[in-house]
């Protein structure tokens, strides 16, 4: 029994790890230089994405589950806070204050 249930964690974890991640193309990714704005926003302007992130994590169909094999499921959840437009929705105007600074800095 404890063997079947190691077999399917191990099973989960090679589905999970198998897909790539929703993001953009990792190549570009890779060749660019990361970029810090000390202080670039607010502690209510982050306090206000983590209640999108965790909202879209209770939702549960912008969340991807990727922990690590022999970790317990959830332990890494990665949250796409703008599936379908739900960021953009929820807060336009952070949504286009990173947008402009993601543009400026690109």
């Amino acid at each position: 029994a404890v063997e079947a249930r190691f077999l399917g964690e191990y099973r989960r974890h090679v589905a999970a790890v198998e897909r790539p991640l929703a993001t953009g193309d990792a190549e570009v990714a890779l060749a660019s230089s990361p970029f810090r704005w000390r202080r670039f926003l607010s502690d209510e302007e982050v306090d206000a994405i983590h209640d999108v992130g965790r909202e879209a994590m209770e939702a549960g169909g912008a969340v991807e589950d990727r922990s690590a094999w022999g970790q317990p499921a959830g332990t890494w959840r990665v949250a796409y806070l703008n599936e379908g437009g739900v960021f953009e929705r929820r807060l336009p105007q952070l949504y286009s204050k990173i947008r402009a600074a993601a543009q400026r800095v690109a």
